[in-house]
C-alpha cells in the first residue's frame, strides 16, 4: 500500500458572508422542508401539493440551500 501525503488543500471561497439572519433563514427552510416531507410521507398531502409547498418555501426562505435545490 502506498500512502501519499497531501501538502496543500484547495481553498473554498464563498461570495456571501453569513450573518445571523442568513443562518436563521437556512434553519427555517430546513424546518419547513422536514415538516413538508413528513406531511407527504404520512399521506396528508399529494406529490403535487408537496411540489407547490416546496416552491413557496424556496421563495419564502431565500437561502443558499434553497437556491441549489
Amino acid at each position: 500500500m502506498h500512502i501519499k501525503q497531501i501538502s496543500s488543500y484547495p481553498e473554498l471561497h464563498f461570495e456571501r458572508n453569513h450573518d445571523g439572519y442568513d443562518l436563521q433563514q437556512e434553519f427555517n427552510f430546513l424546518r419547513a422542508d422536514l415538516f413538508t416531507r413528513k406531511l407527504l410521507s404520512q399521506g396528508l398531502i399529494s406529490r403535487d401539493e408537496f411540489q407547490l409547498i416546496m416552491q413557496e418555501n424556496r421563495r419564502t426562505f431565500p437561502t443558499f440551500l434553497s437556491s441549489i435545490l
